[in-house]
């Protein structure tokens, strides 16, 4: 039961990061390794829970996919900000009307 627990612990994090991935368009091949990389940690880190009684070894391994989950999801969320951030940077072009400058109000 605590395996699931901790299964849940991190899943509204990584689908805020996913809505934002996909709302702003930021989807790269970068993107997809690191949920990859994420889902293969989470995956170890619950069958390390599962498979064997716990000792300190097995917890120190369990934290440290935990932490390679943390770095991905951080990571995803600082590439989906940068995309959203680029994008609001750019603006759409609308030409411009030049307005004659007249000299002595001509």
């Amino acid at each position: 039961m605590r395996a699931h627990l901790n299964c849940l612990e991190n899943l509204p994090i990584y689908g805020a990061i996913v809505l934002v991935i996909v709302v702003s368009g930021a989807q790269r091949s970068a993107l997809d390794s690191l949920a990859l990389t994420l889902i293969g940690a989470r995956i170890v880190q619950t069958l390390i829970q599962v498979s064997w009684k716990q000792t300190n070894l097995l917890a120190y391994l369990r934290f440290g996919f935990f932490f390679v989950q943390l770095i991905c999801m951080f990571w995803m969320a600082a590439r989906a900000s940068a995309t959203t951030s680029i994008a609001e940077n750019q603006t759409v072009e609308r030409p411009c009307h030049h307005v004659r400058e007249t000299r002595n109000g001509q």
